[in-house]
Formats: C-alpha cells, sequence, structure tokens
C-alpha cells in the first residue's frame, strides 16, 4: 500500500512538473515557454513547415522556422514571398540588434524557430509584452498553407453556393482572421477591415475591407488578387480594387468615390 502511494506522488509530481513553464536554458536567452499555448483562430498566413527562410530569393540561409507559426506575408512573386516575425528578444539582442547562430527564435515566449547564421534585426522595440524584434527573410510560396491566406478563403466562401452572400457564412472567416469594425464608407454600409503586411509597408493600409448592407454582403475593396465567380471588379485610386456583387451603378459609383477620397487622403 505504502509503495502504491509513492508512485502516486511521483506521478502527480511529474504531471505538475510538465503543465508548469519551462525555462530554456539557452544562451543568448532566459524566456519563459507556456507549454499549454494551444493556437485556436488563423489570425494571418501560417508556415506550412518547418521552413527555411533566405536572404534573397534562392539565397543564403537564415533562420527556420517551426510548422503552424504566424508570419507577415508579402504578396507572391515568382513563386517566393517575404515573411516576417516578431520575435521575443534579450536586452543583449535588442541593443546589438542581432540574433546569433545557433540561437532559439520565441514568438510570445514560444519556441518558433532556430537561427542558422547570425539574422540581423531589421528594429527593435519595447512593446507592453516585453522586447520585440523584426525578423525578415525569403521563403517558398508553397511553405505557407493556403487556407491561412485569407483571399483563398474569403474567395472558396463566395464560390460555394448561390446563398454565400449571407452575412452568417462569413462569421468565422471574420473571427478567423481577426478583422476590426471599419467605416462602411456610406452611412447604409457596415464595414470589417484586416490591414497589409509591416513588411512592405511600417504603417500598412488595407488588405481587405468587407462592406455589408443590412444582412448581406455588397462587395470588398482589396488590395491582392481575388478569385470571384460571381463579382464585377473595378480599379481604384492607389492600386486597390473593388469587387461588388450589386449592379446598382449608382451605389457602386458613390462608394468608389468615397472610397478614393479615404484612400487618397491616408496614403
Amino acid at each position: 500500500m505504502k509503495k502504491f502511494i509513492v508512485i502516486l506522488i511521483f506521478i502527480a509530481c511529474n504531471s505538475k512538473r510538465e503543465n508548469s513553464e519551462a525555462i530554456l536554458s539557452d544562451s543568448t536567452s532566459q524566456i519563459k515557454v507556456p507549454k499549454t499555448d494551444v493556437d485556436t483562430i488563423i489570425i494571418s498566413e501560417r508556415i506550412d513547415g518547418p521552413a527555411n527562410i533566405r536572404d534573397t530569393i534562392s539565397g543564403r540561409l537564415l533562420f527556420s522556422l517551426n510548422d503552424n507559426i504566424p508570419v507577415e506575408a508579402t504578396k507572391p512573386k515568382n513563386k517566393w514571398l517575404q515573411v516576417g516575425i516578431l520575435a521575443d528578444l534579450t536586452q543583449k539582442q535588442k541593443d546589438s540588434l542581432i540574433i546569433l547562430r545557433g540561437s532559439s527564435l520565441f514568438i510570445n515566449g514560444k519556441v518558433s524557430g532556430q537561427t542558422i547564421e547570425d539574422v540581423h534585426l531589421r528594429g527593435a522595440f519595447n512593446s507592453k509584452d516585453g522586447l520585440k524584434g523584426e525578423l525578415v527573410g525569403y521563403t517558398s510560396a508553397s511553405n505557407i498553407r493556403e487556407r491561412t491566406i485569407p483571399e483563398n478563403i474569403f474567395s472558396a466562401i463566395i464560390n460555394s453556393d448561390t446563398g454565400s452572400l449571407k452575412k452568417t457564412n462569413f462569421t468565422k472567416f471574420l473571427k478567423d482572421f481577426q478583422f476590426n469594425d471599419y467605416d462602411g464608407l456610406l452611412p447604409e454600409f457596415k464595414g470589417y477591415e484586416i490591414d497589409e503586411n509591416w513588411i512592405d509597408d511600417p504603417s500598412p493600409l488595407l488588405r481587405l475591407r468587407l462592406l455589408f448592407k443590412g444582412d448581406k454582403l455588397y462587395g470588398v475593396f482589396h488590395a491582392r488578387d481575388l478569385n470571384l465567380n460571381s463579382a464585377i471588379t473595378i480599379k481604384v485610386k492607389c492600386g486597390f480594387y473593388f469587387s461588388t456583387f450589386s449592379q446598382d451603378d449608382k451605389i457602386n459609383k458613390e462608394l468608389v468615390n468615397s472610397f478614393n477620397e479615404f484612400i487618397t487622403s491616408v496614403d
């Protein structure tokens, strides 16, 4: 009986240790890593990996990122794109703007990759969550999970069936990619928006802005191409597009004019 009690105590202690935070003994860091982190929403593009990140297209290998890590991502070009992360830093890394070769990369306290060479940070800053550094590099477009690209999911919803424009069909999509409430441009419209990446622009403009009229999707302003079967797409100012599901030329023109006025005032 005593032996059985000792075994139970041993198991309980081990279980408690496994569920607690672990401190990695990396020489470049003493960052707490919560072992219970579970991603429940998409947020942004995610790595289909592990994936190698390089200094240029087909260039020198800088670091690798683990599978399912969320990243900022640019538009693909010739099957390559840039990705960026905001990595946790030590004070030494922030001061030097370098993460040394062979160091673990942390994002929000979670081990997310590994440096292969000394990696120079694009920038570093203090945040409410600690010291952060911008790491950017190139990777193959195939290293991004297709179902974490918002344009892919949005197009799939639209093209799914004739009733796809109902607002309820977009509830999960808006939550998964963390759309923010935004100006609908005209009083009768409600807008939801996500912005472009900070790699191309530290103050990014919109990537997608969905416009709903009542319980129905009316149209979308977008920075990247969309594959929509039933939309009329119009080029607007500053390289953006407006795809509308309505043939009401008057309202479409009012929306485009309102958007053009807005985008030229902030660009």
